[in-house]
């Protein structure tokens, strides 16, 4: 890693969101709906604006792929998460008699499947770019290529 200790760190980091995730939902269930939808929220915005700002252009091919990637697997990630962990219950739906139901039946147990697997999956590509990233050739586009893409420097 050409990142040192900060760069080991953040890639640990990285690399635990996943599991988190799973033991978030598993621990605090529909409480931890919303605090899953708040880091897959934010890794969406972080990636859209990472996007705007023209980063693509100076990715070599795989990094540029999984960067668009986690944009749409966030996107699911948080718009689903939103409807079973906030929108659903407020509006009483997925409970029975005040109970809730459990996780397989229904829609909102399809919607539940749905939201937990794109949250992780949104931490898994996250946890693979950040290992691109922090590895010596960094994803980035090579100054050898003497690309337009160079001269405007890297991200």
């Amino acid at each position: 890693m050409g990142e040192g200790l900060l760069g080991k760190l953040l890639l640990m980091l990285s690399l635990a969101g996943a599991p988190v995730v799973l033991f978030v939902l598993r621990r605090f269930g529909r409480f931890g709906g919303p605090v899953v939808v708040a880091g897959c929220g934010t890794l969406f915005v972080r990636d859209v604006t990472i996007v705007t700002s023209g980063v693509p252009d100076r990715l070599k091919p795989l990094p540029r792929l999984l960067l668009f990637a986690e944009v749409s697997v966030s996107a699911t990630a948080t718009l689903t998460g939103l409807w079973a962990w906030i929108v659903m219950p407020l509006r009483g739906e997925g409970t029975e008699h005040g109970r809730s139901r459990r996780s397989g039946e229904g829609v909102h147990g399809q919607v539940i499947r749905v939201a937990t697997t794109a949250s992780v999956a949104t931490l898994v590509l996250h946890a693979v770019r950040m290992a691109i990233y922090l590895s010596p050739g960094q994803g980035r586009i090579s100054r050898s290529h003497g690309s337009e893409q160079t001269e405007r420097g890297d991200p």
